[in-house]
């Protein structure tokens, strides 16, 4: 099941095998293997994948991290439906009235986000001096040490 997540993720975020594979410094057919559940990511390549937005607790375990932006909206909708009501709750009501509205909630922001962001470009460094460093915006965020780009390529996020 690990590999199953995994994968999801990386395609979730917009990877191939070959440029996720770089981020742990492993190789596609390594990358291939953790997919298939042969094999298993260490921790420090766990890391680097979380680095650029992968869901590690979900990796492992199957169970997804919230979603802050989520989590506030139905804190801020938990909060007016309070207030406008004129109603006195208990913190534990409260806490049962957000995590009601979170499901809801979460796939709307999801949603709006989608179509709020243009499509995103990513640099992804095919090859660094045996070192994996991707290239993000207008930074470049180092995996594995100080290096010199020789080849990149340019990838659309989902």
């Amino acid at each position: 099941m690990i590999g199953i997540r995994l994968r999801e993720e990386r395609e979730r975020l917009g990877y191939t095998q070959e440029d996720f594979s770089l981020l742990g410094e492993a190789s596609k057919r390594t990358q291939i293997e953790w997919e298939k559940g042969a094999a298993f990511p260490n921790a420090f390549v766990l890391e680097r994948f979380a680095s650029v937005g992968a869901d590690v607790q979900y990796i492992i375990t199957g169970i997804r991290q919230p979603d802050p932006k989520a989590v506030s909206l139905a804190a801020e909708s938990a909060f007016k439906m309070v207030e406008s009501g004129g109603i006195t709750v208990t913190p534990q009501q409260f806490a049962n009235m957000v995590m009601a509205l979170l499901p809801t909630l979460s796939t709307a922001s999801k949603e709006a986000e989608a179509k709020e962001k243009p499509a995103k470009e990513k640099n992804v460094a095919k090859k660094i001096s045996g070192k994996a460093q991707v290239a993000q915006g207008n930074g470049i965020v180092q995996v594995g040490g100080a290096a010199r780009i020789s080849s990149a390529k340019k990838l659309k996020s989902k």
